[in-house]
């Protein structure tokens, strides 16, 4: 009797661990800590302003207005510490294109170049369990609003993840006049998935979130996939 009871209970806690629904992800992603923001200044002197970042050895720009204290000319910003921060290299004596301001690590060969700098950038954080770092970095101007999500990898190189400026391209199309038909406003974390929500901006401007985008990773391929969700 005290065996069949026994072998009972035994049935009972495996029924139970094979009905009952366990929630776990591959990988954890931590909720998003804003670290700084930089843009290219194109009044008051020009230079690239830098706000929060930990350190910063640049020198005053001083090309346009010879008094400036408040926007820089080259160096590297340093936003985050140990091997979670993320390095931004900026020369704006340079007149090559696309070659002034670069982010991802200290060394420069480890860095990823930005099309705009103009733009104001906004740097975000968000950690996970398995030793990779992303970046979402808020690219906002004018009715431009756009995420990129740079990542460090877990042998410490720097690469792009997500661009939505093509993914609002493949998705949905470009407007008109060469302007993005929707304006990505804020985002969110939910255990392996990047929720990015939007607006519409062509032809008519809304207010209210009309859609979204999930990324969700993909632990095997290391990679995040997409799904698109209209309201």
């Amino acid at each position: 009797m005290k065996l069949m009871t026994l072998f009972k209970k035994i049935l009972f806690v495996s029924t139970l661990l094979t009905f009952t629904p366990i929630s776990c992800y591959a990988i954890q992603l931590s909720q998003p800590q804003k670290l700084g923001s930089f843009y290219q200044a194109q009044a008051g002197g020009g230079g690239m302003v830098i706000q929060n970042a930990t350190s910063n050895n640049g020198d005053f720009y001083t090309k346009i207005r010879k008094n400036n204290r408040s926007s820089y000319g080259k160096g590297i910003a340093v936003f985050g510490t140990g091997d979670d921060a993320l390095y931004l290299h900026y020369n704006l004596y340079s007149s090559a294109y696309n070659s002034n301001i670069s982010i991802g690590g200290k060394n420069i060969h480890n860095t990823i170049s930005l099309l705009d700098s103009v733009a104001d950038h906004a740097i975000f954080r968000v950690r996970s369990n398995e030793g990779i770092t992303f970046f979402p970095v808020h690219s906002a101007y004018d009715i431009i609003s756009m995420y990129t999500i740079y990542g460090r990898q877990k042998d410490g190189k720097f690469i792009k993840y997500i661009d939505t400026e093509d993914i609002t391209k493949n998705y949905i199309g470009w407007g008109k006049y060469g302007a993005p038909s929707i304006e990505f406003t804020d985002f969110a974390v939910q255990g392996d998935t990047l929720i990015m929500h939007y607006v519409q901006s062509v032809p008519v401007r809304s207010r209210n979130n009309v859609g979204e985008f999930r990324f969700k990773w993909d632990d095997k391929a290391q990679w995040f996939g997409v799904e698109h969700v209209v309201y």
